[in-house]
């Protein structure tokens, strides 16, 4: 079972090959590498994702938590905080 994270991602990566502007494959290819201990590259993939879900605020959260979770491996607490803090701003507001 320990080579089922290097299957998700070699099949993320095919599809992203055939689907490159696909912001939610770009999220679960960063979500695998940020669970795999890859900080970098899930940064990097969650920022791409961004880049590309023009307008879907949830994906944009989800990505800046992601990025979080990466700068907090990495030891960058305050780039940590700042990412959450962006995350928290896409999200909607609770009315009730």
């Amino acid at each position: 079972m320990a080579d089922q994270p290097e299957r998700a991602a070699a099949a993320l990566e095919r599809a992203l090959r055939i689907a490159p502007d696909d912001a939610l494959l770009w999220h679960r290819l960063a979500q695998v590498r940020l669970n795999q201990g890859q900080a970098e590259e899930a940064e990097s993939l969650a920022a791409k994702s961004n880049d590309l879900a023009r307008g879907d605020r949830a994906l944009q959260a989800d990505n800046w938590q992601i990025i979080a979770q990466a700068r907090r491996l990495r030891g960058d607490e305050r780039g940590a905080r700042e990412a959450l803090e962006r995350s928290r701003r896409l999200q909607p507001e609770r009315t009730g």
